[in-house]
């Protein structure tokens, strides 16, 4: 799917990071490995981090992980909570990298 899509699903899951620098690359070797994200504002109650965040698809999320242990980038992973209206650390299969 293409990653305009994603734009349209404001509560895929979310990889906030430090710096605007790790967001830019992870975009870059994601987009190498032939994932599709997109780079979106972080969300104010996030309110951490360096303001840029990825939006990728749910299915997507544990291959990232997986693709993120192995690099030296800081990040971590939301997901939305419908039942609470609001973003939480993701609770699945991926580490969260701290």
């Amino acid at each position: 799917m293409p990653a305009r899509t994603l734009w349209r699903h404001k509560t895929f899951p979310l990889i906030t990071f430090r710096s605007p620098q790790e967001a830019m690359a992870t975009e870059d070797i994601l987009k190498s490995i032939e994932l599709c994200c997109l780079v979106v504002p972080t969300p104010r109650e996030l309110a951490e981090g360096c303001g840029l965040s990825l939006r990728l698809f749910p299915q997507d999320v544990e291959r990232c992980g997986e693709v993120l242990a192995q690099q030296t980038i800081q990040a971590k992973f939301y997901e939305w909570n419908d039942k609470e209206n609001k973003w939480q650390p993701f609770v699945g299969a991926v580490k969260m990298i701290e």
